[in-house]
């Protein structure tokens, strides 16, 4: 099977694709016309997406590496009421030279459409299970930033076999510490009750003023389009989820090569607690990013070449380790 632009698709998206992703061909994204991603000189950023079925769990779009045969692969999860789109367009391209690279949209966001309506950390990590699996992935590295930081850890966690190293960025080990994270996550109880009601051009708008606010200036037409590309009720179950999560009890399990991109200026997720994490992660690197926690879109350059270095490392440390489980024991 080939993209629109006659370029060849992975072996592993030729075995398990049925149909290219919805709106990847004029319309929702702008200056895409052929399933790629563009920059304003036209150089192409992402490989065609594709919408994968996984049983039982519905229609997961996938954007993945074109020259991936025999390359070891990374997953990359994006964060909270972004896409895959959004949150690796930097990264993608320069990380794809060395690794098969695999960036899904999650549940509620983008276009991947899921048979359950409801948004649990849990299931979003055994989407991601359930994906690699579907794609014969084998083990991979896994990427996760914020939001998807926590379902790293926790694919780890639920599927020890699947992980072979793992990288976490602008993430944490919980997120409701302050009396005002407490005071905003109880607000999102009734928030989550009147969303039932709310009107799609109310999600559109917060999520242009989003674009304006974050992405700005970022030189790749039509990421701007892709914010706000998400269920409003399933990213303030998202949020819930977060408000609920903890990995204390269990983030010293883990014990596969493992690295941690602290952003030294976020606002969101402290870089105190960034580092907590890394110093629970037993021989976990730390890197840091001088960068707030849209870094990943704000310094896109600095980022990108940061995360590199740092997935480099874990894989080159996992392809010197033992072979062992992900963690001691799955859930």
């Amino acid at each position: 099977m080939t993209t629109d632009d006659g370029s060849g698709a992975s072996e592993m998206v030729r075995r398990a694709v049925v149909a290219k992703g919805p709106g990847m061909s004029g319309g929702q994204l702008q200056a895409i016309d052929s399933g790629s991603l563009t920059t304003r000189d036209s150089t192409r950023v992402f490989p065609a997406g594709w919408s994968v079925q996984v049983p039982g769990r519905g229609s997961i779009f996938v954007r993945v590496s074109d020259e991936s045969n025999g390359l070891t692969p990374v997953v990359l999860l994006h964060g909270l009421a972004a896409t895959a789109d959004l949150n690796w367009s930097t990264t993608m391209p320069a990380l794809s030279r060395s690794f098969s690279v695999v960036a899904p949209d999650l549940r509620g966001h983008g276009n991947t459409t899921t048979e359950r309506d409801r948004f649990t950390i849990e299931e979003a990590a055994d989407d991601v299970a359930a994906l690699a699996d579907v794609l014969s992935l084998g083990r991979f590295i896994v990427v996760g930033y914020s939001l998807g930081g926590a379902i790293a850890q926790l694919l780890c966690r639920r599927h020890p076999d699947k992980v072979r190293g793992l990288v976490l960025c602008a993430t944490s080990r919980s997120f409701r510490g302050t009396l005002l994270e407490r005071v905003l996550f109880a607000a999102l109880r009734p928030l989550r009750v009147a969303s039932r009601s709310m009107p799609d051009r109310t999600a559109r708008a917060a999520g242009r003023f989003l674009a304006e606010r974050f992405v700005g200036s970022h030189s790749v037409r039509g990421l701007a389009d892709q914010v706000g590309k998400f269920d409003v009720r399933q990213v303030l179950d998202a949020t819930l989820a977060l408000a609920n999560y903890r990995s204390y009890d269990w983030i010293g399990a883990i014990n596969v090569p493992s690295a941690v991109l602290v952003h030294l200026r976020d606002r969101l997720v402290p870089a105190r607690r960034q580092f907590a994490l890394a110093h629970s992660l037993p021989g976990a690197l730390v890197y840091q990013v001088d960068g707030d926690h849209f870094a990943v879109v704000k310094e896109p350059e600095a980022f990108a070449s940061t995360l590199i270095t740092a997935v480099r490392d874990v894989h080159s440390r996992s392809r010197r380790a033992t072979r062992v489980p992900c963690a001691a024991q799955a859930v």
